[in-house]
C-alpha cells in the first residue's frame, strides 16, 4: 500500500496562449508562479484558453504508484518532462 504525505491543490488562469504554448499563472500560499506548458503535455493535445481557470493536483507519495479509487483524476507525469530543481524551492 502506497502511503500518501500529501495531496495539494494550485488554482491558476491560463494567461497567454501562442502557437502550441500557453502560459498559466497560479497563486500558491506564498508566491506566484509563471509555468509554460506545451501541447502535447495536455492529455488529447487539448490546449486550454486564454482567460480559462484551471486547477493543478499534486500527490505526494513515497513510491511511484497512486493507489487511489480516484487514481485516473490525477495527470500521469512519468511520460513527460521532468525539470530537476536543486536547493530551496517553491511551486
Amino acid at each position: 500500500m502506497t502511503d500518501e504525505l500529501m495531496r495539494i491543490s494550485y488554482k491558476g488562469d491560463v494567461v497567454s496562449s501562442y502557437g502550441n504554448e500557453v502560459v498559466i499563472v497560479f497563486e500558491t500560499e506564498d508566491d506566484i508562479v509563471e509555468r509554460t506548458y506545451r501541447r502535447d503535455q495536455f492529455l488529447d493535445g487539448k490546449l486550454p484558453a486564454e482567460g480559462t481557470g484551471v486547477i493543478a493536483r499534486f500527490v505526494l507519495t513515497e513510491d511511484e504508484e497512486i493507489e487511489d479509487s480516484r487514481e485516473d483524476e490525477f495527470l500521469d507525469l512519468r511520460s513527460y518532462r521532468k525539470n530537476t530543481t536543486k536547493g530551496s524551492h517553491i511551486f
